[in-house]
């Protein structure tokens, strides 16, 4: 029999197993725990105030804005009546008469005109269409179809 140190000893198994070190799980403080949870409740806050405050702001805004417009549209009223005023035919006839000077006309003088040459003229014909609808055009224009179209022949002399 042979002597067996005191490794031999060992099952087989337990040679091959490593021995890990136990995991400690670290506890995180609940007052750092707490400022954490204050501090996203705080950035929260914030940004909801500033929203708030940005949308009171543009309220602000569109009030003046719409008091501007009333403001403008009474003074386009106001020129729009001045300008009917002063496009009125009593006031060009007083500017007529006190400004540039002009009088009425006392007589009247009618002159007879020929009637113009252009209505002796003959109308042209209108030149011979195509008989055929719209859409049977288009169809040949599609497929390439042509039409020959039968025409005198020119003279040179």
């Amino acid at each position: 029999m042979t002597v067996a140190t005191r490794h031999e000893r060992r099952p087989a198994a337990r040679q091959d197993v490593v021995r890990a070190r136990p995991v400690r799980h670290k506890r995180i403080n609940g007052a750092i725990v707490f400022a954490i949870c204050a501090a996203l409740i705080a950035v929260v806050g914030m940004l909801y105030l500033m929203q708030t405050s940005h949308i009171a702001s543009l309220g602000y805004e569109l009030s003046r804005l719409q008091a501007e417009q009333g403001r403008e549209s009474v003074v386009n009223q106001r020129l729009a009546a001045e300008v009917a005023e002063l496009q009125s035919l009593d006031r060009a006839e007083r500017t007529a008469r006190n400004v540039l000077g002009m009088q009425p006309m006392a007589s009247y003088v009618y002159l007879d005109v020929e009637q113009p040459a252009q209505t002796e003229l003959p109308l042209p014909e209108a030149p011979a269409g195509d008989e055929r609808g719209a859409f049977e055009r288009v169809w040949d224009r599609l497929f390439g179809v042509g039409i020959a179209v039968d025409g005198e022949p020119e003279t040179s002399q």
